[in-house]
């Protein structure tokens, strides 16, 4: 004797968490407001996400061909057809580089870099367009990583990207240890005067915010020697702390 498997005309539920869902609404509080407006939001977002696309692993780990990190945004240009010329780009790439080196002066690069942008004018480009298009080949080593890593679309003005560039590379703690090499510089022995001058003015062009103005004279003074401050002294004529600057 064979089991009867029941009506077979009886359809199979393809959503049997929602029909449960339904089965305790109905059953449960039914006269609850509070408690009809949770099961509706939870229906809500069960449905929305029934809705959404389905996503493989593979979709969350394959970066989008329109995703874009670059941290610079470029103001936009008036000329049409506008490029640089490949000569321009190989020259900072080979001579106008920052970040290989240990010891290498931001305010010299920023420097040199202002100074080759100045040598040149587009119409219908800014300077702000130029210069944000051009920096980032002059970067290359530890320098090129850190402006890749920096947060997309976080520099929009060549200010942002000098403040930031120095900020990273000439942060506070730098400007002090240069600053105070500047105050107490000493003329070494067997040094010129001339040759004193040449470095006391390397000192302050290292540390453009060394704020040293008036009394720059003074530091560089006091750091000489008797037998050249006796020299000084005579060829001013008196004291020099009668002098102007």
């Amino acid at each position: 004797m064979t089991r009867s498997l029941g009506n077979p005309s009886q359809e199979i539920d393809s959503e049997p968490e929602r029909t449960l869902r339904q089965r305790l609404k109905e059953k449960q509080n039914q006269g609850n407001p509070k408690f009809r407006e949770d099961m509706e939001n939870i229906e809500g977002t069960h449905d929305e996400q029934a809705r959404r696309p389905r996503r493989t692993m593979e979709d969350f780990v394959t970066q989008s061909p329109n995703t874009s990190r670059t941290s610079i945004i470029t103001p936009s240009i008036q000329a049409n057809n506008f490029d640089f010329k490949p000569q321009l780009l190989l020259m900072l790439q080979t001579h106008y580089q920052f970040g290989w080196l240990a010891n290498e002066d931001p305010n010299d690069h920023l420097e040199r870099f202002l100074d080759l942008c100045a040598t040149f004018k587009y119409n219908g480009v800014s300077d702000d367009a130029a210069r944000l298009r051009l920096f980032k080949f002059t970067l290359g080593g530890r320098a090129k990583t850190w402006l890749n890593t920096l947060p997309a679309g976080s520099i929009t003005t060549w200010e942002d990207l000098q403040k930031k560039f120095l900020g990273k590379y000439f942060p506070p703690a730098k400007t002090i240890k240069l600053r105070n090499e500047i105050l107490q510089f000493l003329q070494e022995s067997e040094e010129h005067l001339s040759e004193a001058w040449e470095r006391f003015n390397g000192l302050l062009k290292k540390c453009p915010n060394h704020k040293i103005f008036w009394s720059q004279i003074e530091v560089f003074y006091n750091g000489l020697n008797i037998t050249t401050r006796s020299m000084i002294v005579a060829a001013a004529g008196g004291s020099i702390s009668k002098k102007t600057p």
